[in-house]
């Protein structure tokens, strides 16, 4: 006998992009449309931030190791080329 469930599939949302490119806006948007975010979010203020980065803690810190680990940092161009970027 064939199996013909309805199960709901998991589902995985992934926004992702560059600083200050409107990545909080979008994640906050899903969580008011009903989209289910997890409980390890990281919604504090910041000054360039009001309402919240809306960050996962897990991802945000893999991202702190990994350019850690490769000596990058994210304001930084090319890491030779001593060029900061602002976020003015």
């Amino acid at each position: 006998m064939e199996e013909n469930s309805k199960a709901p599939r998991g589902r995985v949302i992934a926004v992702v992009g560059m600083h200050r490119s409107g990545t909080s806006l979008v994640t906050r948007g899903l969580s008011a449309l009903g989209v289910e975010l997890g409980g390890n979010l990281a919604v504090e203020s910041a000054p360039d931030n009001v309402k919240g980065h809306w960050e996962d803690r897990d991802v945000f810190e893999f991202n702190k190791r990994l350019l850690a680990e490769l000596a990058l940092e994210w304001d930084v161009l090319d890491p030779g080329d001593g060029v900061a970027m602002s976020a003015s």
